[in-house]
């Protein structure tokens, strides 16, 4: 009697500790997937931010290029207006991946898409190493052909440090983080299934 009543308290505590396991799982697999969709939302911000600032320049540029009648400054707006469009066809493709991210479907699948969107980040880093030189050059050509006052220099050197700063800021510390961070989650996750597959 008393063997059969410890077997079934040990059944009893058995059963219990598989119950808070599976609670435990449930609850860590929601805290991932809520880190991992929190992450995703700042990446679809940016985007569509980025396309925002980059729309609201387009039409700056068309009154530059109407207001001063200087060649150079003409031909540089021109092309800044040339980049202004595939820049907003670039933020395009890009929340476009990142909208195909979806956490109901397989986490290899997710893997995919997030890796290929960080390959997609590092050749716009790639990128911006050789146009950000060649586009302060072009500005400081320009200043010098108009011959503008120390003031506007001081602005434009200004402008640049700044620029650089918020350039380095933005890839770090909001696509780098949120990629590694959606990465890092997904790999839980998959860990996660493997030890629910492995579990007899």
């Amino acid at each position: 009697m008393e063997t059969n009543e410890l077997k079934n308290i040990w059944s009893s505590l058995d059963e219990s500790l598989k119950k808070q396991e599976l609670l435990n799982e449930n609850i860590l697999r929601e805290m991932l997937e809520a880190k991992s969709n929190k992450s995703l939302s700042r990446l679809i911000n940016q985007e569509v931010f980025g396309a925002i600032v980059i729309l609201l320049l387009i039409p700056v540029l068309i009154v530059c290029f109407e207001v001063l009648n200087l060649l150079s400054f003409n031909l540089f707006t021109v092309v800044l207006i040339g980049l202004s469009i595939i820049g907003c066809i670039w933020q395009a493709i890009k929340t476009f991946m990142l909208l195909k991210i979806d956490f109901s479907k397989p986490i290899s699948s997710n893997i995919r898409q997030t890796n290929t969107y960080n390959l997609y980040m590092k050749r716009e880093k790639f990128a911006m190493i050789f146009l950000l030189p060649l586009m302060f050059f072009v500005l400081i050509y320009l200043y010098i052909r108009l011959d503008v006052d120390i003031v506007l220099w001081i602005f434009l050197a200004c402008a640049i440090v700044t620029c650089l700063f918020a350039i380095y800021w933005l890839y770090k510390k909001v696509y780098d983080k949120n990629i590694h961070s959606i990465l890092k989650s997904l790999d839980e996750l998959k860990d996660l299934d493997e030890a629910e597959d492995e579990t007899p």
